[in-house]
């Protein structure tokens, strides 16, 4: 199969190379819990949130929502940026699709096709 001129696993290895994977248990546990996972499922279906929008939709309160994307930016699941005084945090996906890349090489799966 070719995407864009290259193989598939020439296409992962770019992947990779864009971005810097965490380890494996960073990442891993950083997603082992449930509000994380809520916050995650927010930011694919939203695209980008406020703290504010975390907040009113999963009815955290401020200080509970940063400490979970602080550990999803360390684990670089996420990504935040600044709009003037605002910062809107997305999902990093980029890297979450390297990680499902890597992770159907543990499956078994050929990464060729």
């Amino acid at each position: 199969v070719l995407v864009l001129g290259l193989d598939y696993a020439d296409t992962a290895e770019y992947v990779y190379s864009r971005c810097e994977l965490p380890e494996l248990e960073v990442f891993f546990n950083a997603l082992a819990e449930k509000n994380r996972l809520k916050i995650l499922e927010l930011l694919v279906r939203k695209g980008e949130v406020t703290v504010q929008d975390i907040d009113q939709e999963l009815g955290f309160t401020g200080t509970h929502a940063y400490y979970h994307l602080a550990i999803m930016l360390k684990a670089n699941i996420i990504r935040a940026r600044s709009v003037d005084r605002t910062v809107l945090y997305s999902p990093n996906r980029g890297c979450l699709h390297a990680v499902g890349l890597l992770w159907k090489k543990y499956e078994g799966e050929d990464v060729n096709r």
